[in-house]
């Protein structure tokens, strides 16, 4: 069978060797419509014998994902993009911005400009440098459009090429990009990251930006701690802010606990986390 193939083969999903044949069948509908917006093509192989699903990049990338009924679809996908996104089309540069002065800055100025107003010195800025990331998480080559996330938020859908000027089909535009990382070996990676950005926005424009959608968790059991599990790593830099009984949220996750025992479970998980991560950072 070619690869990716048996994800839609309705023979081959009614006869899988799996427990659970139709969260078998749904996992594999989910997978089929996350490989055809996926801005690298991937393969997936199905091994019965390690109850998992190979995704393969190329020749020499591939690793594996266990199927676990435990595990709800949507985070089954998270766990295969945490690896995937390693390989997505990327960049990370320094910036100069303009920020606003410190409150010390503000009172050291004003103590050395006898001068100066207080309403003069808050107008003034400073120039620092800031990381700009910005990642290619999906591609919609019917449209030739793309999703480009900046610095973990900042979603805008945006149209491969130029319009009259530099017309640039969305296949030709990841290819282009994938060249410069092949072919630019003798460059550091900082210099490869800015002739990535560079061809990012020379050659394309923005559509529209995106909100972030709000996502309803209501998973029970198993499948709701493995989400705290599973999403730690990317929400991190959130805070888990409870809203109302069982009602809590996370980043743009409204997340509703079937009992307080779940409810205390994953909290205690949160919280184990939370304190590794920050003793982790003081060390």
């Amino acid at each position: 069978m070619t690869p990716n193939k048996w994800l839609d083969n309705f023979e081959f999903l009614e006869n899988v060797e799996f427990h659970d044949k139709i969260y078998f069948q749904i996992l594999a509908k989910e997978i089929s419509n996350y490989l055809k917006n996926a801005p690298i093509p991937l393969v997936t192989w199905w091994n019965p014998e390690r109850v998992c699903i190979y995704f393969i990049l190329g020749q020499n990338i591939r690793w594996y994902v266990k199927v676990d009924t435990n595990v709800s679809y949507r985070d089954y996908i998270t766990q295969v993009e945490k690896y995937a996104k390693k390989y997505y089309p990327k960049y990370k540069v320094d910036k100069e911005v303009q920020v606003s002065l410190t409150e010390d800055e503000i009172v050291s100025i004003l103590q050395k400009e006898k001068n100066v107003s207080f309403d003069e010195v808050v107008k003034r800025k400073k120039t620092t440098i800031v990381k700009e990331k910005g990642v290619i998480e999906r591609v919609y080559m019917m449209e030739d459009e793309f999703l480009l996330n900046m610095d973990d938020g900042n979603l805008s859908i945006r149209m491969s090429g130029i319009p009259i000027k530099n017309p640039l089909s969305l296949t030709e535009f990841l290819e282009k990009i994938k060249k410069i990382n092949i072919n630019e070996e003798n460059l550091s990676k900082e210099e490869v990251y800015k002739k990535v950005r560079n061809f990012i926005f020379e050659n394309s424009i923005e559509k529209r930006k995106v909100n972030k959608q709000i996502k309803i968790v209501e998973y029970t059991g198993m499948q709701m701690i493995n989400f705290f599990n599973i999403n730690f790593s990317i929400l991190k830099n959130y805070e888990l802010e409870k809203i109302d009984d069982l009602w809590y949220k996370w980043d743009n996750n409204q997340i509703y606990f079937e009992s307080s025992l779940i409810e205390k479970e994953c909290l205690k998980i949160y919280k184990e986390k939370r304190n590794k991560l920050i003793t982790s950072v003081c060390d």
